[in-house]
């Protein structure tokens, strides 16, 4: 498979690795082989002591416009197959950015959109562009939300605040994300990446071993 037909790139520079979406011509909308590639790249990185810091970015105009529905309607009348196939390694590779020692930091232009959205929410660190924005789209395609939403968006903002994100579905613009506490830092579009590695540079030279007890303590501190 050349890089161009990758659904995932990587990179390393240093002790960060930059795991990219790579499908710009559908806004990075997430299939099955994505979706494994990221769990699989998560797994080896879980144990290497070598690396720092985790980056997930999108190629082209937006970070990631969810799942692909074009994959699943191709399915219809029944697509479960086709979304379970999909939703399982996802959700593994959420729970997994969830025990990880590494810190792992969304770059988020664009839209971030439904499976897009739940990954920015899952993460332990957001830089946003200052156009993009957040929407949970599902109740406008008639689904609950999946990719970890309903664990980590109430969370972040509160029971109510939550509600309203999920079940209206409108678009939250960075700087109105960065209020309500979903996103870490807005900065102009055109220092986004320099942003977000200078963020990934300092975790990545951090203590590690401290910085990772302190992400389990804090992550464990609502349960």
């Amino acid at each position: 498979m050349s890089e161009d037909t990758k659904p995932l790139l990587v990179e390393r520079d240093g002790r960060v690795v930059t795991l990219t979406w790579n499908r710009p011509q559908v806004l990075n909308a997430m299939n099955r082989e994505g979706a494994q590639a990221l769990l699989e790249e998560l797994l080896r990185i879980e144990h290497d002591e070598t690396v720092g810091c985790v980056v997930l970015a999108g190629a082209g105009r937006a970070f990631m416009a969810g799942g692909d529905l074009e994959v699943m309607r191709a399915q219809l009348p029944d697509p479960r197959a086709a979304i379970k196939g999909l939703l399982d390694p996802f959700h593994a590779a959420i729970r997994l950015i969830e025990r990880m020692p590494q810190p792992v930091v969304a770059m988020v232009q664009g839209h971030a959109a439904g499976a897009g959205a739940s990954l920015a929410f899952a993460v332990d660190f957001v830089v946003a562009a200052q156009s993009a924005a957040f929407t949970l789209s599902y109740a406008k395609v008639g689904t609950s939300p999946d990719g970890g939403a309903t664990y980590y968006l109430a969370r972040l903002v509160g029971l109510r605040r939550a509600l309203e994100i999920a079940m209206l579905a409108e678009p939250i613009p960075a700087p109105r994300a960065h209020e309500l506490g979903l996103v870490n830092r807005v900065v102009p579009d055109e220092q986004l990446q320099a942003e977000t590695y200078a963020l990934a540079r300092r975790l990545a030279e951090g203590p590690a071993h401290a910085q990772a007890v302190t992400k389990r303590l804090l992550r464990e501190s609502f349960d």
